[in-house]
């Protein structure tokens, strides 16, 4: 048609008006329909006659046309087009299927520029609505999920995104391998059950969460059962109709557990569902079941596994963490001493705790030492870092300081030792130390420190002190020279030897922190002592401690000759921490 006449050109504008897939709609100015394009028409089933004179919402009741109706009001009164505005509603225009509109309007004219009307066009924007909200959770999942290498919350962070956006109730189930840290990477192949432990629970709100499905419930899966053999293959079971008696979800749970887990779910009133398997770099870390009271589209299905697959990378890397985590302070705890020598003529007390961040387990130790002729060494230091390199080089520096601990040198000479150790080994991190002498008849006692907090010392008058003694260089740097300071205490003085865990804090100034310390110590002093002295000082002062801490506390006692010693040392308070009582009367148990 390269010279269309007029009257071809307007049957090719006409044919293009009826025959487009877009839905067009033309209004007057009282938003009473004028035309509509025979793609509305047929979609709705309503012959085009019909539309004329009445108004959208008459035409299609309950559709939630009101919105759109406001948009063609406004585009009257100001003129202004409107583009690609999405209106949701499942009947909008007549379809029982698309859920979003998007639509467009513009003023109609007159040749002279009278407004005699409004047109609407609009067109399934469905997928590209989709497209948009599946793009933004999974943007809002990749900030959320995973906020720490805690494998619990990270279980809680995942179900914040599913409920409710997709279900109404959901749980997690992790296997008992991601659980315990154990070295397994896929599904035994030895015969043996497996087991799933609910780590995280979302109920319907107001409702008791039901004793199958509260966290902690455990689940046998057997090799046997068609549920384990999918989960195997990390297949997600999706059920849009969970009353349904041949839904094969049903079929598919194997144990009696679980078949009425599966029926309490159902009681709640939850028509529909998936389990989803947890699966990250060849893991089978375990499952998430998502509920809904009504159905589940497969587009949610699809979104539900998309977001557990963000947050399977999560949970493998707090796995790994635990497991790593795990080792290291194994590691730590078994080159701290298990036990330490009660000298007659002082008490003591110690303590290590670990960090409760997601820092890894650090270098701070302590240690205890008789020396031959009668004295005792106490010892804290702390090694730069916090991974399990951190603490080997702890238990390197902890047996070089017991062997230069034995040879009677003074505290100065010792760092000086130390110091030359750390530069021979080569590595890029270096430590600190303090290190003092006590002589438990004369109480006289002799402090030197390399980079370390200063000692605290508490007077049985009830005040505090913190030594003033060279700070030192941190060891490692070399050629260091130390100083060492010598002073006596009274009977009944504390000695407290810490690491910068304990007094340190990003949110308070160190003075602060040392403040705190000598509040804590005179509170404590206040209190008999005894094996737990050191562990209950740093609850009170750091209950959460984003540092490893280490401390060493000797009391003086009036006599060394008559003093007793204790009994054997408590159990550990809880995993990772190391507190020491002594109970060993001539060296200290390494």
């Amino acid at each position: 048609m390269n010279d269309p006449s007029d009257e071809n050109l307007s049957a090719f504008k006409a044919a293009i008006a009826e025959q487009t897939p877009l839905r067009i709609v033309l209004f007057d100015t009282e938003l009473r329909i004028v035309w509509v394009n025979a793609t509305l028409a047929e979609l709705c089933g309503i012959p085009g006659e019909q539309w004329v004179g009445r108004r959208l919402d008459r035409m299609l009741p309950g559709s939630g046309t009101g919105g759109v109706e406001s948009m063609l009001r406004r585009v009257l009164e100001t003129g202004e087009r409107v583009t690609g505005a999405e209106y949701p509603g499942p009947v909008l225009f007549g379809s029982q299927s698309t859920q979003v509109w998007g639509c467009s309007a513009f003023r109609v004219r007159r040749a002279d520029g009278t407004v005699v009307g409004v047109a609407l066009i609009a067109g399934d924007a469905t997928e590209r609505s989709r497209d948009r909200e599946r793009l933004a959770l999974l943007n809002e999942a990749s900030e959320r999920i995973g906020s720490t290498l805690d494998l619990t919350r990270t279980a809680e962070e995942t179900l914040d995104m599913l409920v409710p956006r997709i279900g109404d109730v959901a749980f997690i189930s992790l296997l008992s391998y991601v659980l315990d840290g154990g070295p397994q990477s896929r599904f035994e192949s030895d015969g043996a059950n497996l087991h799933m432990k609910i780590v995280a629970v979302r109920w319907l709100p107001g409702r008791p969460v039901p004793e199958l499905i509260r966290k902690g419930a455990v689940a046998h899966l057997a090799p046997s059962s068609l549920y384990y053999q999918w989960l195997a293959e990390g297949r997600t079971i999706f059920e849009p109709r969970l009353s349904d008696p041949s839904a094969a979800l049903t079929e598919m749970l194997y144990s009696e557990f679980l078949q009425r887990r599966y029926r309490v779910v159902l009681r709640s009133g939850m028509v529909s569902g998936m389990t989803v398997p947890i699966s990250a770099r060849g893991v089978i870390l375990g499952t998430v079941g998502i509920f809904r009271a009504r159905e589940v589209t497969h587009w949610e299905a699809a979104l539900a596994q998309d977001v557990v697959a963000r947050s399977a990378v999560c949970l493998d890397n707090a796995r790994v963490y635990s497991r790593e985590r795990a080792i290291a302070l194994e590691l730590q705890r078994s080159m701290l001493p298990q036990s330490i020598a009660q000298v007659p003529g002082v008490e003591l007390a110690c303590h290590y705790e670990p960090a409760n961040t997601a820092a890894e387990i650090g270098g701070d130790w302590f240690d205890v030492v008789q020396q031959p002729d009668g004295r005792v060494a106490l010892i804290v230091g702390d090694v730069v870092g916090h991974d399990i390199h951190a603490a080997s080089l702890m238990g390197q520096l902890r047996t070089v300081t017991r062997t230069l601990a034995a040879l009677d040198l003074s505290p100065r000479q010792v760092l000086t030792r130390l110091d030359a150790v750390v530069a021979d080994m080569g590595v890029e991190v270096g430590a600190t130390c303090v290190y003092a002498t006590l002589d438990p008849n004369s109480r006289h006692c002799v402090i030197a420190r390399a980079g370390h907090p200063p000692p605290a010392v508490v007077r049985p008058a009830g005040t505090v002190e913190f030594l003033d003694l060279p700070a030192g260089l941190p060891l490692g740097v070399g050629g260091a020279d130390f100083e060492s300071v010598e002073f006596d205490l009274e009977p009944g003085s504390l000695l407290a030897l810490y690491t910068d865990g304990l007094i340190e804090s990003r949110h308070a100034a160190i003075d602060t922190g040392m403040g705190n310390l000598a509040q804590a110590l005179l509170a404590g002093n206040a209190e008999p002592f005894g094996p737990r002295f050191a562990s209950t000082l740093i609850s009170r002062l750091v209950p959460d401690p984003a540092d490893d801490i280490a401390v060493l506390i000797a009391r003086t006692t009036e006599d060394a000759e008559d003093a007793v010693r204790s009994e054997p040392p408590p159990a550990k308070l809880r995993l990772g921490a190391t507190d020491c009582a002594g109970s060993v009367p001539a060296e200290v148990a390494s």
